[in-house]
Parts: C-alpha cells; structure tokens; sequence
C-alpha cells in the first residue's frame, strides 16, 4: 500500500463514499486487459501499480491514470489534497441512491494472494476455513458484519479457503481444533509467503468472533519490511511468482529499485 497517502485517516474516511476495488496485478488475464483499457500500461505491458478514478458505469475515466495517487495529484502533501478535493467533488456529481445491497466480506481471491496483500499492506489475515455450509453462511454473516463494523473497519485483510491444503503457507495452526471449520487469524510473514496463526475460534457465534479479532489485532506486530531484509531477500531469490509472470523488462526494473539502482 501507497503509506503516504492511501492509509491517511482523511482519505479513508472520504472513500466510503466510493467503491474501492483492489485489482491483483499479473494474476489476471481480464484484469491485465481492464488495466490496459484505463492507461494502467507501459510500454505495452501491464504496470505492477495502478491508480484511477472511475465512473459509476466502471469505465469512464474521471482522472488520469497513473503508477500512484501523488503522480495523478501532484503536490507537497503526496498530493492528498488533490485527490480528496477531487473525491469530494465527484461524489457530490454522483450521490448514488442510498440504497445497499447487504454486507459481503470483502474477500481476496485466495490464501496465497491474501497472505501477499495482506504483507503488503501491513494487515492481520482473517482466514476463514470453514467446509460446513450451514455453519459457513453463518459464520460469513457474522464475519460480514465485524468486517464492515467500525471497530474492525480498514484494519484486516480477508480471505476464503476453500481446502486445508490451502493453509499449507500457514504455520502454528492449534492441534486441538477443526482446521475445516475454525477462522484463523494470521500474521502474514515479511514476505508474504508464508504466515502464523496469533488468533482462532471454532465458534460461529458472533461475539465469540469478535473475541476472536480483538485478540488477533492486540497479538499482531506491524512488520514494514526494512531495506535489510528486502536485500537480504533479494540474496536470497526470494521471489514472489505470479500467475501471469511479469515481463522481462519489468521484472529486470524491479530487481534494479530494490538494489537501488
């Protein structure tokens, strides 16, 4: 995550009126075409970030596309005053109906993938690995309404496991419980390969879950990776390998910034 701009409480607070959708780069063959119609390309290849506004209908550009918000707003401040004076004013041109739909986890695609994020974006993982339909809705339900309340609002990543071998990356999962049918909450390692488990709960009551979380927020350290461990990653090889690899020139760009070439 943009730290200088896309984690400010102003900026939060503004994108509530908005729908903000996090698209997974290089893991896509739709979402590389989506990202090439909106400018989010160079040199005919997909950019590894990509930031723009849209209107409603998904493809109207609205803003420039760009790499980030501060190259799309330019200014001391990242350009963050740019940007919220443009939200503000978007969002009076297109007030919506105030209706809502009903309240959905916000999901990443895959334990993998919502390990990577969550890294990124320096967040506890909510894993939820439940096999049982009937305990699943019920559990979703509640998880849905934690994930959007103010308490855990912005503050973790969340993801769906479809099979226990998907919680292979995870590590120090508890012995004494269901591993098909428990919510894990997981300290995403530096790199966003692997992880641990600092929370987890069985139960599908509502405030049993939000025990759950609360404990999981208070066990889980904040983590920027620090130029040490990223050289020491690039020594190494660590490597994160996506579904559609980048391409040479880009990923010869990456190793360049991260050796400070």
């Amino acid at each position: 995550m943009d730290g200088s701009i896309l984690s400010k409480a102003k900026l939060l607070e503004a994108s509530r009126d908005f729908v903000c959708a996090r698209l997974v780069t290089y893991e896509s063959d739709k979402e590389d075409e989506f990202l090439k119609k909106i400018g989010g390309s160079h040199q005919y290849e997909v950019a590894n970030t990509t930031f723009v506004l849209l209107a409603p209908n998904g493809k109207t550009k609205l803003t420039r596309a760009g790499r980030a918000p501060r190259q799309t707003f330019r200014g001391d401040d990242s350009g963050l005053s740019g940007l919220l004076s443009e939200m503000k004013r978007i969002a009076k041109k297109y007030p919506g109906n105030g209706k809502t739909i009903g309240e959905q986890t916000p999901y990443l695609v895959d334990v993998r993938r919502a390990l990577n994020v969550a890294a990124c974006d320096n967040q506890p993982l909510v894993v939820v690995s439940v096999a049982d339909k009937t305990k699943l809705q019920k559990v979703e339900d509640a998880v849905a309404q934690l994930a959007w309340s103010p308490e855990f609002r912005g503050r973790y990543a969340f993801v769906q496991s479809d099979s226990v071998s998907e919680l292979a990356k995870v590590k120090n999962l508890p012995k004494d419980i269901d591993k098909e049918n428990s919510v894990f909450v997981v300290q995403p390692g530096v790199y966003g390969l692997t992880g641990k488990v600092i929370s987890a709960s069985e139960s599908i009551d509502k405030e049993d879950l939000q025990k759950t979380l609360q404990a999981g927020l208070k066990s889980f350290t904040k983590n920027p990776m620090s130029r040490r461990e990223l050289m020491a990653g690039v020594r190494k090889n660590i490597e994160w390998d996506a579904e559609n690899p980048e391409s040479r020139v880009e990923k010869e760009r990456s190793r360049n910034r991260r050796r400070g070439r």
